[in-house]
């Protein structure tokens, strides 16, 4: 690689390094009070969080449920889709569905939403929007929103 395309590329490196820890640091002025009822039903979780998402949001749910077992926290990544064939049966009055959506307009999303609230669990939403259809069946929201420029695909 010739120097100069070696120095754009590190250069390149350390904006979006840059970029994306002024995003995290950014997330402090969104934490408020709803932390404290987020946390207070995972904390009194009796069962298993289940976690669950779509698209990119599944990708992330699925590590969200692996760092919660490396903490001790008794979690498993849902397949949302495959729950609406079945797998919805792993859902008990004891536990608490995580459920990661950035709109909160997904189909397959709210209709686990629905299936886990009939079962008795309780219903976390993670999402940018607060007057979604998740959010409204929702027992607690964690609302984060990414700055527009930090991701440029949405």
């Amino acid at each position: 690689m010739a120097g100069q395309s070696a120095k754009k590329l590190w250069e390149r490196a350390r904006e979006v390094i840059a970029q994306e820890s002024e995003a995290v640091r950014a997330l402090t002025t969104q934490i408020d009070e709803s932390v404290a009822a987020v946390a207070g039903l995972m904390f009194n979780c009796q069962g298993h969080i289940l976690v669950a998402g779509a698209g990119t949001s599944r990708a992330v749910s699925q590590r969200f449920a692996h760092l919660l077992n490396c903490c001790g926290t008794p979690a498993l990544a849902l397949n949302a889709a495959d729950c609406l064939h079945g797998g919805a049966g792993a859902i008990t009055g004891r536990d608490v569905l995580y459920i990661i959506s950035k709109g909160g307009h997904s189909r397959e999303i709210n209709c686990l939403v629905e299936i886990a609230k009939q079962k008795g669990a309780k219903i976390i939403a993670h999402t940018e929007n607060p007057d979604s259809p998740l959010a409204r069946m929702s027992d607690a929201i964690y609302r984060v929103k990414a700055p527009e420029d930090v991701d440029p695909y949405g």
